[in-house]
This record gives structure tokens, C-alpha cells and sequence, in this order.
């Protein structure tokens, strides 16, 4: 065992023990990791105010292959999120995307700077169209997995989509068009201007693509997209994905 240092966000917290608890932090260098904390609920440590959900903290802590302990902590940026019940359920539900998406260990910095810019975004007070931050983030991340490449042509014939044209989302961002999606199953209808609206948030970065408003049939739409897409990386239910409509 040796002492490391990381800086990372917390995602979610759990009792564990009598006075401890469990810290599931997607860190900078580690990536998805479970920490324990020991002594959290010991007022006379003052520990608790330093795990805030969604805080990204600098911390060092004890490597061990079955459960790292944290030893020393520093809190980078105060992410008051909590005090916004809307804009905390928002940031539940990408924490939640995280944690049910990427195994233990998943090492991506790519992923820890599309959580830092997303949970920044949403500490904004006069940012417009916050409610779409969590949609866009799940179509960046499922980009930075290697999924939901190419949202221009069909995935089996390969011809490029034209304009008014309705589309078909299969899974994990593969689109058809109305020939092929009669050879697959359990496809989802998209118009031409959702599939133009998930594009644009793919390639653009995050505050250029809170600029798209979407009407509540976009948000219902893209809401079932997310529940079809989980249901193949997880048996278990997305439980924010109710606070989205």
C-alpha cells in the first residue's frame, strides 16, 4: 500500500460501518472509484462538510486493491448545487448515467473534463435551456465511448439521411432509415430535426449546444431514448429519469 493524491467529483455517497462512508468519486487520474471515509459522521473530525454531492475535491489517500481509504482532504471548488432542488436532480441524473455506464477503474479524462464543464454549467445562474444540459451529456458520453459516431447516414445501407426524411434510432447511437429499420426491432421514430438536433449537440461544444431550445415533444423523444439505451448496459432502472420531463 502507498499514499497517492487525485482530484476528482463526487457522484454519490453511502453509509458504511458505524462512522464511515463510502465515496463513489470519478477522479482525475483514477477515473471511477470507490473510497472509503472513515469518521464521517464524527462531528468532532468536521469531515462531513467537506463530501458534498457533486464537489470536486483534491485528496490524497491510502491504495489498496480491495477498498482505498482517504486520509487527507482539500476542497477544490464548492459545487452549491444542492441549494437548487431542479438543477440538483439534473446533476443526479448524470452522476447517475456514470456510475450504472462505466465499470470501476474506467479511466477517461476525456469524461472527467465533460463532468467538470457540465456541472459548472449548471452552477450557472443566467445559463438558458440548463434543462437540455443532461441530454447533451449523455450524447457526448456515449461520442467519448466510441458509440453514436456518425448521426448523418443510415448504419446498415450507409446513404446519407435528406432533409424531412424520418429516421430511426436503433441503440447506442446507430440511426436507419425507413428501409432498413423493417430488418431491426425495437427502433425509435426520430424526425429529421431531432436526429439535426442530436448532431449538433454531438459535435458542438456544451455552450454552444445549450443555444438549441427543444419543444417537450423533443424532451419526450429523447427522454425514451435514454430509457432504451440504458436497457442495454443496465437490468437496473434509471431513477432520474423521471425529473427530465
Amino acid at each position: 500500500m502507498r499514499n497517492l493524491s487525485d482530484s476528482g467529483f463526487i457522484l454519490k455517497s453511502k453509509p458504511f460501518q458505524e462512522n464511515d462512508s463510502l465515496l463513489f468519486i470519478f477522479c482525475q487520474e483514477q477515473g471511477l472509484k470507490t473510497f472509503k471515509a472513515s469518521g464521517v459522521k464524527n462531528s468532532k473530525k468536521g469531515w462531513k462538510a467537506n463530501f458534498l454531492l457533486f464537489s470536486e475535491i483534491k485528496f490524497e489517500f491510502i491504495a489498496s486493491f480491495n477498498l482505498s481509504k482517504i486520509i487527507k482532504i482539500e476542497k477544490q471548488k464548492k459545487f452549491t448545487l444542492s441549494n437548487d432542488f431542479k438543477v440538483f436532480n439534473l446533476a443526479s441524473f448524470c452522476s447517475e448515467v456514470i456510475l450504472k455506464i462505466l465499470p470501476e477503474n474506467q479511466k477517461s479524462i476525456r469524461i472527467f473534463s465533460l463532468l467538470k464543464e457540465t456541472f459548472s454549467l449548471l452552477k450557472a445562474k443566467d445559463l438558458i435551456n440548463k434543462k437540455n444540459l443532461p441530454f447533451i451529456f449523455f450524447i457526448k458520453l456515449l461520442s467519448i465511448l466510441g458509440l453514436c459516431c456518425d448521426l448523418s447516414h443510415c448504419c446498415s445501407c450507409h446513404q446519407k439521411f435528406i432533409k424531412d426524411q424520418n429516421v430511426f434510432w436503433k441503440y447506442h447511437g446507430e440511426v436507419l432509415c425507413q428501409n432498413c429499420q423493417k430488418n431491426f426491432n425495437n427502433v425509435q421514430l426520430l424526425s429529421f430535426l431531432q436526429l439535426k438536433i442530436l448532431n449538433f449537440w454531438q459535435k458542438k461544444d456544451l455552450s454552444k449546444s445549450l443555444l438549441v431550445s427543444i419543444s417537450s415533444d423533443d424532451i419526450k423523444k429523447f427522454i425514451i431514448l435514454i430509457d432504451q439505451e440504458m436497457k442495454f448496459f443496465t437490468h437496473h432502472p434509471l431513477h432520474t429519469l423521471q425529473f427530465l420531463s
